[in-house]
């Protein structure tokens, strides 16, 4: 499989977990305000590794972390972290992809949108994918 840019490997993200179907989560890009159930598609801490081949550096050439946070819902009695585990298994099905290594599902966490700083309950889910700079 040919290795996408940084951009073409994170819009490949948002389109495989677009809905499809009602009731589907909705998938953003930026979390400055949620409507849950909601995805949203962002980079991780490190975004960018060095790829290597038997030890040396290919010129361009990269491990980015993606990372998916699935928010469930307001912190609020109920059955948030069962929606939660919904979410999670909807992103590990849409994402299972050649060219995406899973990394990592976190712990359910209190999670606040920059605009409105409501607390809604999410789980970040990590990836590593192959990807070259342009430029």
């Amino acid at each position: 499989m040919p290795l996408q840019t940084v951009t073409d490997a994170r819009l490949a993200a948002v389109a495989a977990l677009q809905p499809a179907a009602d009731g589907d989560p909705n998938v953003q890009m930026t979390a400055d305000a949620v409507s849950p159930p909601t995805l949203v598609v962002y980079w991780a801490e490190p975004w960018l590794e060095p790829a290597t081949s038997t030890g040396l550096r290919r010129m361009c050439s990269f491990s980015a972390r993606l990372s998916v946070l699935a928010v469930a819902g307001r912190i609020e009695p109920g059955e948030g972290v069962a929606e939660l585990e919904q979410l999670i298994g909807y992103v590990t099905a849409r994402l299972d992809a050649p060219d995406r290594t899973l990394i990592s599902i976190g712990t359910p966490l209190r999670w606040r949108a920059w605009l409105d700083q409501t607390e809604y309950l999410a789980a970040e889910v990590r990836y590593r994918t192959p990807v070259y700079l342009e430029g």
